[in-house]
Protein backbone atom coordinates (compact mmCIF):
# COMPACT_ATOMS: atom_id res chain seq x y z
CA UNK A 1 0.00 0.00 0.00
CA UNK A 2 1.18 3.72 -1.03
CA UNK A 3 0.31 6.39 1.00
CA UNK A 4 0.94 10.30 -0.58
CA UNK A 5 0.28 12.74 1.94
CA UNK A 6 -0.75 16.75 0.36
CA UNK A 7 -0.22 18.94 3.30
CA UNK A 8 -0.86 23.21 3.12
CA UNK A 9 1.03 25.13 5.36
CA UNK A 10 -0.40 28.10 7.46
CA UNK A 11 1.37 31.61 6.10
CA UNK A 12 5.16 31.55 6.84
CA UNK A 13 5.08 28.45 8.88
CA UNK A 14 7.30 26.75 6.10
CA UNK A 15 10.68 26.71 8.71
CA UNK A 16 8.34 25.32 11.44
CA UNK A 17 6.98 22.66 9.05
CA UNK A 18 10.48 21.65 7.75
CA UNK A 19 12.12 21.85 11.74
CA UNK A 20 9.41 19.66 12.74
CA UNK A 21 9.49 16.83 9.89
CA UNK A 22 12.68 15.27 12.03
CA UNK A 23 10.27 13.63 14.08
CA UNK A 24 8.58 11.33 11.11
CA UNK A 25 11.97 9.69 10.28
CA UNK A 26 10.78 7.81 13.92
CA UNK A 27 7.77 6.16 11.14
CA UNK A 28 11.03 3.89 9.55
CA UNK A 29 10.85 2.12 13.08
CA UNK A 30 7.13 0.86 12.68
CA UNK A 31 6.53 -2.81 11.47
CA UNK A 32 5.67 -3.02 7.86
CA UNK A 33 7.05 0.66 7.06
CA UNK A 34 9.07 0.11 4.02
CA UNK A 35 10.14 3.48 2.47
CA UNK A 36 9.98 7.54 3.53
CA UNK A 37 8.92 10.39 1.07
CA UNK A 38 5.88 8.28 -0.12
CA UNK A 39 5.32 6.14 1.99
CA UNK A 40 5.09 2.34 1.63
CA UNK A 41 3.40 0.09 3.70
CA UNK A 42 3.22 -3.85 4.05
CA UNK A 43 -0.26 -3.76 4.05
CA UNK A 44 -2.97 -2.27 4.94
CA UNK A 45 -3.31 -3.15 8.76
CA UNK A 46 0.48 -2.20 9.24
CA UNK A 47 -0.12 1.51 8.38
CA UNK A 48 -3.88 1.36 10.70
CA UNK A 49 -1.55 -0.16 13.27
CA UNK A 50 0.64 3.05 12.98
CA UNK A 51 -1.69 5.61 12.64
CA UNK A 52 -3.66 4.27 16.44
CA UNK A 53 -0.09 4.03 17.79
CA UNK A 54 3.19 6.16 16.32
CA UNK A 55 0.93 8.83 14.38
CA UNK A 56 -1.53 9.91 17.30
CA UNK A 57 2.02 9.90 19.66
CA UNK A 58 4.20 11.79 17.22
CA UNK A 59 1.60 14.50 15.81
CA UNK A 60 1.00 15.82 19.50
CA UNK A 61 4.97 15.92 20.07
CA UNK A 62 5.79 18.25 16.69
CA UNK A 63 2.07 20.08 17.35
CA UNK A 64 1.57 20.37 13.84
CA UNK A 65 -1.91 22.14 13.89
CA UNK A 66 0.39 25.25 14.84
CA UNK A 67 2.05 25.61 10.81
CA UNK A 68 -0.66 23.32 9.19
CA UNK A 69 -3.65 24.16 8.01
CA UNK A 70 -5.09 20.98 6.16
CA UNK A 71 -2.87 17.82 5.91
CA UNK A 72 -5.21 15.22 3.83
CA UNK A 73 -4.04 11.56 3.17
CA UNK A 74 -4.08 9.42 0.27
CA UNK A 75 -3.94 5.59 0.16
CA UNK A 76 -2.99 3.81 -2.70
CA UNK A 77 -3.63 0.04 -2.90
CA UNK A 78 -0.62 -2.07 -4.70
CA UNK A 79 -0.47 -5.01 -6.56
CA UNK A 80 1.04 -8.14 -5.00
CA UNK A 81 2.99 -7.95 -7.93
CA UNK A 82 4.80 -4.91 -7.20
CA UNK A 83 6.59 -6.19 -4.39
CA UNK A 84 9.49 -4.35 -3.42
CA UNK A 85 12.31 -5.97 -1.44
CA UNK A 86 14.18 -3.38 0.56
CA UNK A 87 17.55 -5.50 0.80
CA UNK A 88 17.66 -4.97 -2.80
CA UNK A 89 18.07 -1.12 -2.29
Amino acid sequence: MIKFIECQLLPSKQEAFSTAQRCWSEVSACPGFISQYVSLWRDEQSHSNYMQDQFNMARAQVKFEEYIDEIVGYLLPTISSWQIDPAAQ
